[in-house]
């Protein structure tokens, strides 16, 4: 059995499909050259989304097996300005499991399990008489990046808050590095770096072309009303550690510049299939 599940993207994080980084808020809007300035970055939460789905508290100690991905790109309703057409193109982001990046999430388990065992408050310890569920919940690079991320409080460490990117690192520092070896192949450590995939999405309102000759149009084109949607979808099946995925904006359509006033807005919405999960 396969659980689907779809939301349109939010800028606010405590929701299982929201804005990581870039312009702090949802909608994005063609680039002049095509390519995106800064990071455009969403993140999804399988754990989360599947706690709400089945009404149980779903680890991010597990790996979550995904067999369908899908965006669409839709219009946004700030104001009468959509009147052309956008595609965007990015990649997705994941962690697959390996021997290495599930021991040293195991390790943190550990260690947290004992550092947090005599202080109260702590997830791990004693809670003031409140009940709380003792699983990890890993951010993807910082603090803040998902509901009821796990704290930490190690000086060593940045932030105040475990996540994957810094936790592998770390455990990459405690065990043999690529320069011990004359001929290492993997120069990313032994987690290595995420698993990608590229994808490509659009909408298109209206066509814009020539306008006929002898028109009173100024502007010399004219619209076409063309509606049309190409989401992007995916069919297959990938392992997902932690249940920790980010979409990544790199590229997009070309702006139309003088032809419009105001940039078109759009908004994504997901989908994600997630077949069985195991936890570890």
């Amino acid at each position: 059995m396969t659980h689907l599940m779809c939301r349109i993207v939010s800028d606010d994080r405590n929701n299982w499909v929201a804005v990581k980084a870039g312009p702090g808020a949802a909608t994005y809007s063609a680039d002049n050259d095509g390519e995106m300035g800064s990071a455009h970055t969403i993140r999804v939460d399988l754990s989360q989304a599947l706690s709400q789905r089945l009404g149980r508290q779903m680890s991010m100690m597990s790996v979550y097996k995904v067999n369908y991905l899908r965006i669409d790109v839709l219009n946004v309703n700030d104001g009468n300005d959509n009147d052309a057409g956008v595609a965007f193109q990015g990649q997705w982001n994941y962690w697959a499991p390996t021997k290495h990046r599930v021991k040293a999430m195991k390790l943190a388990r550990a260690i947290e399990d004992e550092d947090g065992a005599d202080e109260v408050g702590d997830m791990f310890g004693e809670l003031d008489n409140m009940r709380a569920y003792k699983g990890m919940r890993f951010g993807w690079d910082g603090d803040q990046q998902v509901k009821f991320q796990t704290g930490e409080s190690f000086a060593e460490l940045a932030g105040s808050q475990w996540d994957l990117n810094e936790l592998f690192n770390i455990y990459e520092m405690s065990i043999s590095q690529p320069q011990e070896w004359t001929n290492a192949l993997w120069e990313n450590g032994r987690c290595g770096y995420p698993n990608q995939f590229g994808w490509s999405a659009g909408f298109t309102n209206n066509a814009q072309t020539q306008a006929v000759f002898n028109t009173e149009l100024d502007s010399g084109t004219q619209d076409v009303h063309t509606p049309g949607a190409t989401p992007y979808e995916w069919h297959g099946e990938i392992d997902v550690l932690g249940g920790l995925l980010l979409l990544d904006t790199t590229h997009s359509s070309t702006d139309d510049g003088d032809l419009t006033v105001n940039d078109d807005d759009y908004i994504y919405r997901i989908t994600v299939g997630v077949k069985s999960w195991s936890d570890f």
